[in-house]
């Protein structure tokens, strides 16, 4: 005959999973939000999950007629597992944001190290909050439905395989926080060059604009072709509104870089074709590590020493 308490406990066990899958959506969702809708979003979404299903189990016990210390103890084993789940949550939303916001940088950069070190920390994790929810929807059985007694030396059996699994849970803990402090540390440890693929994301965009100004002057001088000079890519148009938006830009030095032509000379009939303009750091190491350039095809090219020669020479593209 099966035992009917098994069958309570993988029934408990798929309630809670789903409880806990709803709670990781839950975070996810507040902790994407939490630009917009500020950093109370996530800790509002730890919250709601965990205290709607502990209220609702305790008041299902109590209509049931369980005593209330009861009701207490099965409430605060959900709870744990809910938080568990939302430690989930957090891991899961923390790596998007990150790669999410590397995805976008204009100027991509190799996370190969930082993509299997998620990996293997969300795998641990979702396998940990399974197996922790497993537990503890065995603990909410035998507290719901204790088992018979026992001899003696069947409690002892019983106590001992406990605290085995106890110790293995607190192990399986103490792996994963030592994993998400060290997938967190490659950001943490990044900090000081964010700034510096911040500028150099900032310079490829700049270099980008300079093209687009380019074609524009060149088509409203078919005369003179291209501009051999950044302050002449200012358009008539824009000198007559209050905040131009490429004023910085057209003064050479912009957010860490300094921006200069590096090729421009008229041909025979006096009409610029081509030109090169290179973007190099202002201060090598510090505001940026790589130079950028572009020619008038649009094409962009770095070089990883921050050199404007190297860079020309090279060719080597973005991917």
């Amino acid at each position: 005959m099966p035992d009917p308490r098994k069958k309570r406990q993988q029934l408990l066990f798929l309630g809670n999973v789903a409880s806990g899958v709803v709670a990781v959506v839950v975070t996810f969702i507040g902790a994407i939000l939490t630009d917009q809708a500020g950093p109370l979003a996530p800790l509002i979404a730890l919250v709601i999950v965990p205290a709607l299903a502990t209220t609702i189990w305790r008041s299902d016990l109590k209509l049931r007629g369980r005593e209330p210390d009861l009701a207490k103890q099965v409430s605060r084993q959900v709870l744990w597992v809910l938080i568990v789940w939302d430690a989930v949550g957090i891991a899961v939303a923390g790596f998007f944001v990150f790669f999410a916001l590397s995805a976008m940088a204009p100027v991509p950069h190799s996370h190969d190290t930082a993509g299997v070190l998620a990996l293997i920390v969300i795998s641990a994790a979702f396998a940990s909050a399974l197996w922790f929810t497993w537990v503890r929807s065995r603990r909410i059985v035998d507290l719901l439905w204790p088992p018979p007694v026992m001899p003696e030396g069947g409690a002892e059996k019983t106590s001992s395989r406990r605290n085995f699994w106890r110790i293995l849970l607190i192990s399986a803990a103490v792996v994963i926080c030592v994993l998400f402090l060290a997938a967190l540390s490659i950001w943490t440890l990044g900090g000081p060059n964010r700034r510096r693929r911040a500028n150099e994301a900032v310079a490829v965009g700049s270099l980008r604009r300079l093209t687009a100004l380019q074609y524009e002057y060149a088509a409203s001088h078919s005369t003179k072709g291209f501009a051999c000079q950044l302050p002449l890519l200012k358009s008539g148009a824009r000198y007559n509104e209050d905040y131009d938006s490429d004023a910085l830009l057209l003064t050479g030095e912009y957010v860490g870089y300094r921006i200069a032509f590096v090729a421009c000379e008229p041909e025979p009939n006096g009409v610029v074709t081509r030109y090169r303009i290179a973007a190099v750091p202002l201060k090598p190491g510090k505001s940026g590590v790589r130079a950028f350039c572009i020619d008038e095809t649009g094409s962009l090219w770095y070089d990883a020493s921050g050199s404007a020669e190297n860079c020309l020479a090279s060719r080597r593209t973005i991917d």
